[in-house]
């Protein structure tokens, strides 16, 4: 699950994702989450297991103007295994 609020005191919003089983509760299973300053995208990186990447990205400005879209599982995008388009990580 994922939740933002607007500081200092806005409500939670939560959003889960219910596309993806993770197969095993160790360390590489962890969620990575970071920040594009450049253009306000969200990137998650989880499930590295036996996998070499999973991904997802989110709309632009999601993370740096949160009012341009709702906190919901349709504004980010599909499960990805490539950190540029066409150059899937082996």
């Amino acid at each position: 699950m994922y939740s933002r609020r607007k500081l200092p005191l806005g409500a939670w919003e939560t959003i889960e994702f219910l596309d993806y089983d993770f197969q095993s509760d160790d360390l590489h299973n962890v969620v990575s989450m970071g920040i594009c300053l450049n253009d306000g995208t969200i990137h998650l990186a989880f499930d590295h297991h036996v996998h070499p990447l999973h991904s997802r990205v989110s709309k632009k400005d999601l993370a740096t103007n949160p009012e341009s879209e709702a906190w919901s599982t349709a504004s980010f995008g599909p499960i990805i295994d490539e950190l540029e388009e066409n150059n899937p990580i082996k």
